[in-house]
């Protein structure tokens, strides 16, 4: 119950036999971590290594004050040599010594420094084994995610060495019953099942334990039966895990309040009621309250108990006992004292959610800093192997040097003499490169002329225009008065083929300076392939003229029209392309077009 009382903080309310389940599997794991022995990866030992293995030998038998001594010695000695060696093997056993008396802070103080000893000294294998034991440390203190975190660091490691054996599988049970408390089924699931339970007897019972907690937690009790069944099965085998597996299934039982199940524990328990600690005792009562009515010794329940909860100090067996009461009060009507007892509840309740709360926020900083620490320690590992690489470097590099040194006077003699002969053809090069680059500067110079030529060509038909317009509507007059004043039939017939002439010249001009004011034969194209459907031949041209900024005046002059005949179109073109009235057709246009 020791160890039981230590994992009071670590486990989400209402349920004490969560800290059972942990339990369960870190009874496994921390014993299979902490007696694992310390491998010798280095092919040969110091003579400290020789002296701290000797000394260790004779003093297992020693009490736990007399082998710290011997171990706080030799980190004195190891300091002073720099041996990373003997330093690990210190804080490993230091750590191992702390976790034998259940001190486990000073456990994880010391299994932190060897771990960063056996990483500086590229020890996987016991790397992984520290990170298991530091993820137990953390399972039991409640810092669930850190712990997970080791462990993952640990499996990892050994899938790497290719160990995978009991330990591993361990590992995966344990990252399971933390996932578990954290309320991640489905995956805590996924590691239950993973574990290959038919090469491990040993993992069996545990693997099926957890399992039924699994489904108790689901509220499924139809699979927690399945899975307990299955565990009893291979309890005989594991006859340490009695107690525990009792607890588990009265505690878990009671959820389900399952008479028959509930019958069957209290005739097993019942021979040893007074020898069963006091957790054990509340749930038996309350069972007896459920099965029969009645409690098994009523002055347990009404007075001895009350004294032992206090003197306990323990939170969740002072909650079974409120509701071991709460339902002792339901049986007798007195309704007041069962919300009393059920108000009492609710406090612890609210307690242990507060200390949870703080110890989510500790987990998560922890795991922040752990990965801080792990960045830090592999740049500390690469940095060593720089140096490392460095020297060698050196080495190599002197050896080089001299007989590069010999390789460049040769070098030098054959470079000179082929440079010489190169710089001949590299000057013929240039030059040639040179005249080349003249002419094309030339020949940009006269496109540039071209197109400057081109440009101001097009300015001034564009300036044009609107005389050339002028010119027309005169032209157009004076054919029209000398039409009126000629009565010759051979003269009318050469006024009529002057006005045909004169307007299919100013026609072809009006054209020419639509096109010349066009920037983009695209966008023309673009233009006419768009609207032509749903613009008339005049429409399409007054469009034109306006996405080419000529006002409606210029635009009735160039096309011979009135000015009043343009705005009409421009009104068609708005109706039929629907366009807004506080937005321009030109803006309208090109928003079109892009």
């Amino acid at each position: 119950m020791k160890l039981l009382n230590m994992l009071l903080t670590t486990i989400k309310a209402q349920k004490q036999v969560l800290i059972t389940l942990l339990m369960v599997s870190l009874l496994f794991i921390g014993c299979t971590s902490k007696d694992q022995s310390v491998k010798k990866s280095q092919p040969s030992l110091t003579k400290l290594e020789k002296q701290f293995s000797k000394a260790i030998k004779g003093v297992q038998s020693q009490p736990e004050n007399e082998r710290l001594k011997l171990l706080n010695d030799f980190s004195i000695k190891a300091q002073k040599q720099v041996n990373n060696r003997v330093l690990f093997l210190v804080n490993y056993g230091k750590g191992n010594l702390y976790y034998s008396i259940l001190n486990n802070d000073s456990a994880l103080v010391y299994w932190q420094k060897a771990l960063t000893y056996a990483e500086r000294t590229n020890d996987d294998e016991n790397t992984a084994n520290l990170n298991s034991n530091l993820g137990t440390i953390y399972l039991q203190n409640g810092y669930l995610k850190t712990a997970i975190n080791y462990f993952l660091t640990a499996q990892k490691i050994k899938q790497k060495l290719k160990e995978l054996d009991e330990n591993f599988w361990s590992i995966y049970l344990n990252i399971g019953v933390a996932n578990m408390s954290l309320h991640q089924y489905d995956r805590a699931s996924t590691y239950f099942n993973s574990i290959p339970t038919s090469h491990y007897k040993s993992l069996k019972f545990l693997v099926y334990l957890n399992k039924a907690k699994l489904q108790a937690l689901k509220n499924n009790q139809h699979l927690f039966y399945y899975n307990i069944d299955l565990a009893k099965r291979y309890l005989a085998n594991n006859s340490f895990y009695t107690n525990i597996f009792d607890q588990v299934f009265l505690e878990l039982s009671l959820d389900f309040k399952n008479p028959n199940r509930l019958n069957f524990i209290q005739t097993k328990l019942a021979p040893t009621y007074h020898l069963q600690p006091l957790y054990i005792k509340i749930l038996l009562q309350h069972a007896s309250l459920i099965t029969k009515g009645k409690p098994i010794n009523k002055e347990d329940v009404t007075t001895v108990f009350a004294k032992e909860v206090v003197t306990s100090n323990n939170v969740y067996t002072e909650m079974a006992y409120n509701d071991m009461l709460a339902y002792y009060f339901k049986l007798k009507k007195e309704y007041k004292n069962q919300a009393y007892f059920l108000e009492k509840r609710t406090t612890i309740l609210d307690k242990i959610n507060e200390s949870e709360a703080k110890i989510a926020l500790n987990d998560f900083q922890i795991a922040l800093s752990k990965n801080k620490l792990s960045y830090e320690n592999e740049q500390l590992k690469t940095s060593i192997q720089l140096k490392t690489l460095k020297i060698k470097n050196h080495r190599y590099l002197t050896a080089f040097l001299i007989l590069s040194m010999l390789g460049l006077i040769i070098l030098v003699w054959y470079i000179l003499k082929y440079n010489k002969k190169n710089q001949l053809a590299k000057e013929q090069d240039v030059t040639s490169m040179q005249l080349s680059l003249e002419q094309q500067i030339i020949e940009r110079q006269r496109l540039q002329k071209l197109v400057q030529n081109q440009e101001f060509k097009i300015k001034e038909i564009l300036t044009n225009v609107s005389k050339i317009a002028i010119l027309k509507k005169q032209m157009e007059e004076f054919i029209l008065t000398m039409n009126e004043v000629t009565q010759a039939s051979s003269e009318k017939n050469l006024i009529k083929q002057a006005k045909i002439n004169t307007d299919a010249f100013f026609n072809n001009y009006i054209d020419l300076a639509i096109l010349a004011s066009q920037k983009d034969e695209n966008d023309l194209n673009q233009i006419k392939t768009k609207y032509n459907t749903v613009l008339s031949e005049n429409e399409m041209n007054v469009l034109l003229l306006i996405l080419n900024d000529y006002t409606s005046k210029e635009i009735a002059i160039l096309l011979t029209k009135s000015e009043k005949g343009i705005e009409y179109s421009r009104k068609n073109i708005r109706l039929k392309l629907a366009i807004p009235k506080d937005l321009a057709i030109k803006q309208f246009v090109f928003d079109e077009l892009s």
